[in-house]
């Protein structure tokens, strides 16, 4: 089901490459929604049908603790994408209408190695990991500062499908050499809905051309 929908995800990010269409503006940008995590977007087209590709959510990290002789590793990594279609329609002087839809697709991923002691002759390891595609709807305004430069706010009604998988692994070494593994995996699937007016998408813009 994952590999499906991978390709699936790719597959759709094609479609602009393969559609005919002239192109007069490119822009990009720096989008956010709490002003705490950011991402980009490159939007492509004509000034009234762009299509727009963003990656929000980018992180990662690797982290060594020590504490009373045990030992941590802990490492994470999560990004999110969207690929879709924005129109746009002047309204009212320097303001635009602009809606659409995206595709997106997120996922992370953490691994926890845990060992009780320096000397102990065993360890402990969790991973968890959550893959999310959906289908967002693009509803917002922009406002153009100047013919290189707009402000915008967009909100994205939608609903995505999300599976996540926790495995835990714990290896005890015995007097003879050899070890004692168990090992239990759970996963939860389920269907998220979002239609609030939270959060606002809010994007600053530059034209490159």
């Amino acid at each position: 089901m994952k590999k499906k929908l991978l390709i699936f995800f790719f597959a759709a990010i094609s479609v602009p490459f393969m559609a005919q269409q002239s192109v007069n503006q490119k822009e990009i940008g720096l989008i956010t929604n709490n002003f705490d995590t950011f991402g980009l977007s490159y939007k492509v087209g004509s000034s009234e049908s762009l299509w727009r590709f963003s990656a929000f959510n980018l992180s990662g990290s690797n982290q060594d603790s020590r504490a009373d002789s045990s030992s941590t590793n802990v490492n994470n990594i999560g990004i999110a994408l969207r690929v879709g279609k924005e129109f746009r329609k002047s309204i009212y002087k320097n303001f635009e209408f602009r809606y659409g839809a995206d595709l997106s697709f997120s996922y992370t991923h953490s691994s926890n190695d845990y060992k009780p002691s320096s000397t102990a002759n065993s360890n402990t390891n969790v991973e968890y990991s959550n893959y999310s595609p959906g289908l967002y709807l693009v509803l917002g305004v922009n406002y153009v500062i100047n013919n290189k430069f707009s402000i915008g706010a967009e909100l994205n009604p939608g609903m995505s499908y999300w599976s996540t998988k926790r495995n835990e692994k714990y290896s005890f070494g015995q007097y003879d050499g050899s070890f004692v593994t168990s090992e239990s995996t759970s996963k939860n699937t389920g269907i998220g809905y979002n239609f609030s007016s939270t959060p606002i998408l809010f994007t600053i813009s530059y034209k490159l051309n």
